[in-house]
């Protein structure tokens, strides 16, 4: 490894793999990796190729990101879905017109009907103001309401 710190940072990410799953051995074991090539990685003496470091990340139920560089979530469990650019006021006034439309017209959807149809109306309202648009048109929710049908 080129730099001392880095061996020592990846080989206690390494410590932390070999707890989580019992020991070395069965980290061995788990990712069939030689036990010897696992002592190596632990004493910061080597550094594990991208499928070993995939299979160990794999054994040890860690974020690969996380045991090569030290950054990301180091489990899978907390990685957080984002909603990037989500547009709640947008989706609130599309899911109030839906239901509103529905009910004048006398419609009868289920819950996730309406749900789909709030969803699609959503899409296109966010397609709309992308390219110059209002957003919520109403003429077009009255369309994909009776497409819907």
């Amino acid at each position: 490894m080129s730099d001392n710190s880095d061996a020592t940072l990846f080989a206690e990410r390494m410590e932390y793999c070999a707890a989580k799953v019992g020991n070395a051995a069965r980290l061995s074991r788990e990712s069939g990796i030689s036990r010897r090539a696992i002592g190596d990685y632990l004493a910061g003496r080597a550094e594990p190729s991208r499928p070993r470091l995939v299979a160990i990340a794999k054994a040890a139920g860690v974020c690969v990101e996380w045991l090569a560089t030290g950054e990301g979530p180091r489990l899978p469990s907390e990685i957080r879905v984002q909603h990037i650019g989500f547009d709640r006021e947008l989706f609130e006034e599309c899911w109030q017109t839906i239901d509103a439309l529905l009910d004048a017209l006398g419609e009868k959807k289920t819950s996730k009907e309406r749900m789909d149809l709030v969803f699609q109306a959503y899409d296109e309202c966010i397609v709309e103001k992308a390219d110059g648009g209002r957003g919520l048109d109403m003429a077009n929710v009255i369309k994909l309401v009776r497409k819907a049908g």
